[in-house]
């Protein structure tokens, strides 16, 4: 089989804790302070748990690490779109750049846990 759903929703379900945990340490970290996150920041963190769970799926995944972590960029992407991007999606040329950043960043992630799978 060329993709694995188990595989794929572990990583996506890591993804989104670690963008949850991030989200709340960043949350309590502006309220006690008078510093603002950068939308380059939250970026950033967006992509390290997009990272994190395409490590995760790639280890799961007896082959394509790869493919698994670009779906789950996809996936994740898409989530994180839904829940705040604010604008229309698919239209926009940046909405576009941002998703091939993060299928980009989640494959080097698939890869990197296709390396650890046993």
């Amino acid at each position: 089989m060329v993709l694995e759903p188990m595989a794929l929703l572990q990583g996506v379900i890591l993804a989104q804790f670690l963008w949850l945990l991030t989200s709340i340490v960043l949350a309590i970290i502006v309220y006690f302070s008078s510093w603002q996150a950068s939308h380059g920041l939250l970026a950033l963190l967006a992509r390290l748990a997009a990272l994190g769970g395409g490590i995760v799926a790639g280890a799961k995944c007896s082959e394509r690490a790869w493919l698994h972590g670009v779906f789950l960029g996809i996936l994740v992407f898409l989530i994180f779109s839904l829940v705040g991007y604010g604008e229309p999606l698919f239209v926009a040329w940046p909405w576009w750049k941002a998703m091939l950043k993060m299928m980009l960043v989640a494959m080097i992630g698939g890869i990197t846990g296709g390396l650890f799978s046993t």
